[in-house]
């Protein structure tokens, strides 16, 4: 395994330009920038924390055991579901107001706050005390997005400039060691096409029922070992790596071709309890004579408190239940969801 001192705390945000589109108008003397959310009505609260854990949840033990207790339980979240419709609401921002200028950038960025809180938090609960100050984070992310260091972030027209860029979509990742130093990287993603309903269509779209599934799932071979490194996002991820491993073989042998892409595998622990996958949480979908539900596994499984698990369980999406090894049939849909591509449907292959 990775030696603890080389690990960094690890966040993954999506930004992208299609969560907010501008215009500009005039009235009289005046220049307004016209701003149109296109998130619709599924934003958590700024003040929202992100992460859950539930009372009996020890974090000390988390930190100093290998694996998480076996007889933990945890509440289930159930909040407001929200029909799917478009944000027509539009705000209007003074041409020269360059602090709300800078706050809608920033609602480009997938669940921002709750990145960077659980993030922080994450941090803290590992025993980092040097943590970085909110705005050096803010202002590493701008220069980030713009490939620029000594880009000038009180220039209005450089503002403005960034604002108008429908693209391109970025995933980025945010390393914190234990010193406290931030090192911030970008990756091209796929743009997706403006539509109306965006954040629900391409956001959530997994969870649309005329979604077609589009990725291969299969079942690891191996239990993993449930630890601080499973519920909480770092650089230690030689457990992942060597289940994407096993997943790159079973990929090569279902569809004769090496590319792993749109495929998931299903982690489980050592009672044969299903976690979550290599790169997602994840979702069973079951349907019996209470209707069609989506079951995640409880964080006590083991499992990434993920920001979109996190969404999910406070909208009503998904609830929490225990799923068995033995559970999962070929043909199984699952649901895969993380901070960056956000939902998406799958198959279970083997």
């Amino acid at each position: 395994m990775q030696e603890e001192e080389t690990y960094r705390v690890l966040g993954t945000l999506r930004y992208d330009p299609q969560l907010t589109t501008i215009s500009q108008i005039k009235e009289g003397e005046k220049t307004f920038i016209s701003v149109k959310s296109n998130w619709g009505s599924y934003h958590l609260s700024q003040d929202d924390e992100g992460y859950k854990f539930p009372e009996s949840f020890e974090l000390n033990d988390v930190r100093t055991r290998t694996e998480i207790g076996d007889n933990l339980e945890t509440k289930n979240f159930k909040g407001d579901t929200y029909a799917i419709v478009e944000s027509n609401s539009y705000s209007g921002i003074e041409y020269d107001d360059i602090d709300r200028i800078k706050a809608i950038i920033f609602e480009r960025f997938l669940f921002y706050e709750q990145q960077i809180n659980r993030m922080l938090f994450t941090a803290e609960a590992l025993g980092i005390r040097s943590l970085p100050d909110k705005q050096k984070i803010r202002t590493l992310l701008l220069q980030c997005i713009v490939g620029k260091r000594d880009f000038a972030w009180n220039s209005r027209n450089n503002l403005l400039a960034v604002l108008k860029r429908t693209k391109p979509t970025y995933k980025i990742r945010i390393l914190l060691d234990k010193k406290g130093s931030i090192n911030v990287q970008r990756t091209e993603i796929p743009t997706l096409p403006y539509s109306i309903n965006y954040f629900y269509k391409n956001i959530l779209g997994g969870l649309l029922e005329s979604t077609e599934p589009t990725w291969d799932i299969f079942l690891d071979d191996y239990p993993i070992i449930s630890s601080r490194f499973t519920t909480f996002k770092t650089t230690n991820r030689e457990h992942y790596d060597f289940a994407r491993r096993v997943l790159h073989q079973k990929v090569s042998s279902y569809r004769n071709n090496d590319s792993i892409l749109r495929s998931e595998i299903l982690l489980f622990n050592k009672d044969k309890i299903i976690t979550e996958g290599s790169i997602t949480n994840i979702a069973l979908k079951i349907t019996d004579k209470n209707g069609t539900r989506y079951i995640t596994p409880f964080l006590t499984s083991g499992c990434l408190c993920g920001i979109m698990r996190y969404y999910l369980l406070k909208k009503g999406y998904i609830e929490e239940g225990v799923i068995l090894k033995s559970d999962i049939k070929i043909g199984d849909t699952i649901l895969l969801f993380n901070g960056v591509m956000g939902c998406v449907k799958g198959i279970v292959r083997g």
